[in-house]
């Protein structure tokens, strides 16, 4: 897959393994959220995966968001860095929607089991 968004952005892996990085990492914390939610859905103890699930989110958006804004700031010259900022523009969107989601299926179990 990478492979195959370098020959259709015209990038080298160089450029595009950042963004590559950023999706594994954010797919990550939104396992971590996932199995939260289901942890939390079925009565266990899921407190265990809220500081990693915070870090791992945090980190990556705020990368992604960085990654956004050097694209912005450092022109946009070629189809590439076209390519690199709706791909990262588009994973922030995604992953804030799906952020918002998981956070209400998780708090929403812990205010009806009060």
């Amino acid at each position: 897959m990478v492979l195959i968004g370098c020959i259709l952005g015209g990038l080298s892996l160089s450029q595009i393994w950042g963004l590559f990085g950023a999706a594994n990492q954010l797919l990550a914390g939104l396992a971590l959220m996932a199995v939260c939610a289901w942890l939390g859905n079925i009565g266990k103890n899921n407190k265990m995966f809220y500081i990693p699930m915070v870090f791992m989110l945090c980190a990556t958006l705020c990368s992604l968001v960085i990654t956004i804004f050097k694209k912005l700031n450092g022109g946009l010259a070629a189809w590439g860095d076209w390519f690199q900022l709706i791909f990262a523009i588009a994973m922030v969107v995604l992953a804030i929607i799906l952020v918002i989601e998981g956070f209400q299926t998780i708090f929403s179990k812990k205010a009806k089991k009060a």
